[in-house]
């Protein structure tokens, strides 16, 4: 037998490079995991601040559980359109279904106040949504509200809907073009829908402070279901700046 040997076969197996072991697949799979795990993360969080934000998502829905808002937000809502003086020493919180005879009376019962040359500095009246969410007109009549308000428009198209004797879902383009908004703009903004968060935010809102109907004033942090008389609407007024 020959003893004769090649160098090459007194060397040392290649050794196989480190992410080709089963600890360097290992690692790669860890850090692919990782990385898109802090991806999709960074994409959740950013979606769901900005629905927070905008309204669409409250953190009740968020979270599954109560979650600790601010007294002045559940109650007043966030950018609710507002009658009087925004310095006026009262507040009173006026839900209401856009659509129904009775939230109308509230409507004249508000304006009457409103003329009175003391009294309007005195209160300032926040409107919020509290539609029956049953009746597809009281939807409507919400949406169309909101897109007059996108305007500027919100007390000319709330007054003209409540002095429209037979209230439909044809109504509202004439109505929104009689109250001097722009008929397209309008058409683009009912059609679409784009404001039915902030009326379920109104709603839930409303069910949270212990609102049961439209309409219902929050007097003080006293609920007064129905349209209260003028004259006791002035001495509520009167009460609550004297226990200021």
């Amino acid at each position: 037998m020959s003893l004769n040997m090649t160098e090459s076969a007194f060397k040392k197996p290649r050794e196989k490079k480190w992410y080709v072991k089963w600890w360097g697949v290992s690692l790669i799979v860890f850090v692919g995991l990782f990385f898109s795990l802090a991806v999709a993360s960074a994409i959740f969080m950013f979606t769901m601040s900005a629905k927070l934000k905008s309204g669409a998502i409250s953190p009740e829905e968020l979270f599954g559980k109560k979650y600790a808002v601010s007294h002045n937000e559940t109650l007043y809502g966030v950018n609710s359109p507002t009658l009087g003086s925004a310095g006026a020493p009262v507040s009173m919180v006026v839900f209401l279904d856009f659509s129904s005879i009775q939230s109308g009376d509230s409507m004249v019962a508000v304006n009457k106040i409103m003329y009175d040359e003391y009294y309007k500095n005195q209160v300032n009246f926040i409107f919020r949504h509290f539609p029956n969410i049953a009746d597809p007109l009281s939807i409507a009549a919400s949406l169309a509200i909101e897109c007059a308000y996108e305007q500027e428009r919100f007390f000319e198209m709330a007054n003209a809907i409540f002095s429209e004797p037979d209230i439909s879902q044809a109504s509202f383009s004439r109505l929104a073009s009689a109250s001097g908004l722009d008929k397209v703009e309008f058409e683009s903004c009912f059609q679409s829908q784009q404001n039915l968060f902030r009326i379920d935010r109104d709603g839930k809102d409303g069910q949270y402070l212990g609102v049961k109907a439209s309409p219902t004033f929050i007097i003080n942090d006293k609920i007064v279901e129905g349209t209260p008389r003028v004259e006791d609407i002035k001495k509520a007024i009167d009460l609550m700046l004297i226990e200021k």
